[in-house]
C-alpha cells in the first residue's frame, strides 16, 4: 500500500483551505488500537487533527491553521490496512499556508 496524493501537494505554498487528504492506492481501514496517531505539526507544536476515511481517502480537518507557517504531516507505519491486511509504511509531507 502506498499513497499516490496528497492535498495539499507536498511542498505546496499559499495554502488556504484546512482539509488535508491522503490517497492511498488501496486502504479500507483505519487500525485502530495500534499506532493511530497522525501527527500534524509546525515544528513546534503538535496539532490533534479531526480524521475520518470516505471511499479510501484519509481526510484530515484542521481547525485554525496559522497564517504563512510550514506544516509537517506524518503518517506513521501501520495506521492504515487494506483488504489483503498489509498496512501503510510510514509517511511524511508539508506545506505552507498562505501569508
Amino acid at each position: 500500500m502506498k499513497v499516490v496524493e496528497t492535498t495539499p501537494q507536498n511542498e505546496a505554498t499559499n495554502v488556504v483551505d484546512n482539509k488535508i487528504s491522503i490517497k492511498f492506492d488501496t486502504v479500507s481501514e483505519l487500525n485502530f488500537g495500534y499506532n493511530f496517531d497522525v501527527v500534524i505539526t509546525d515544528g513546534t507544536v503538535n496539532y490533534s487533527p479531526s480524521l475520518s476515511i470516505v471511499k479510501n481517502i484519509p481526510t484530515i480537518q484542521m481547525p485554525g491553521l496559522e497564517k504563512n507557517k510550514k506544516y509537517f504531516i506524518q503518517i506513521p507505519e501501520g495506521v492504515y490496512k487494506d483488504d489483503n491486511g498489509i498496512y501503510n509504511k510510514a509517511y511524511e509531507f508539508s506545506f505552507t499556508t498562505a501569508p
